[in-house]
C-alpha cells in the first residue's frame, strides 16, 4: 500500500473519531465511518473514487452533517421558545426524511431555498421588536427635549421637533 492511501486512511479515521461517541452527532458518524471502512478496504487508491461514487458515500456524509446540524439548532431553538426560528430546521428535517438527494448541488440548494423562505418569517417576527426599539428611542427623545434646559429662541423649535 502507498503512503499516499496510508495517509487518507488515516485522514478519514481521524474524521470517524471526530464524531465518535457524540450523541448529537450520530448520522456523521456513521457516514463517516462508511467512508472509513471504504477506504480502508481498497487494495489501492483508485478504487476508493469508485466506492464513494458507487454508494454516493460523500453526499450521504454531507446529508448526514445537514441533518445533525438542523437537529442541534432545531432543539436549541424549540428549547428556547423561537419556534419561528426553528421552523427552516424543521423543514429541512422533515424534508430530508421524505427525499433522497442525489448530489450536493441538490442538498445546497434545498437548504438554502428553505432557509431563504423561513428568513422572511424571522424578519416579520423581529419587526414588532424593532418598530417598538424605535418608537421607545423616539419616546426618549421628546421627553428629553421636553425637560431640556435652553433659551426660550430654542423652545419653540424644540416644540415642534
Amino acid at each position: 500500500m502507498e503512503k499516499l492511501h496510508k495517509d487518507y486512511i488515516k485522514y478519514y479515521e481521524t474524521r470517524v473519531n471526530k464524531y465518535k461517541g457524540n450523541p448529537s452527532y450520530k448520522n456523521s458518524y456513521e457516514t463517516e465511518k462508511a467512508l472509513y471502512d471504504a477506504i480502508a478496504s481498497c487494495k489501492k487508491l483508485e478504487d476508493f473514487k469508485d466506492k464513494v461514487e458507487k454508494g454516493n458515500l460523500a453526499v450521504n456524509n454531507g446529508v448526514a452533517l445537514v441533518k445533525d446540524r438542523e437537529k442541534i439548532q432545531n432543539d436549541h431553538y424549540n428549547k428556547l421558545k423561537e419556534f419561528i426560528r426553528a421552523g427552516a430546521s424543521k423543514e429541512i428535517l422533515e424534508t430530508l426524511g421524505k427525499k433522497e438527494i442525489k448530489t450536493a448541488m441538490e442538498l445546497a440548494n434545498l437548504c438554502t431555498e428553505i432557509e431563504q423562505k423561513h428568513h422572511l418569517n424571522i424578519t416579520l417576527d423581529e419587526l414588532g421588536i424593532a418598530q417598538f426599539l424605535f418608537d421607545y428611542f423616539i419616546l426618549e427623545n421628546i421627553e428629553a427635549w421636553q425637560n431640556a434646559e435652553v433659551v426660550d429662541e430654542f423652545k419653540k423649535e424644540i416644540n415642534e421637533e
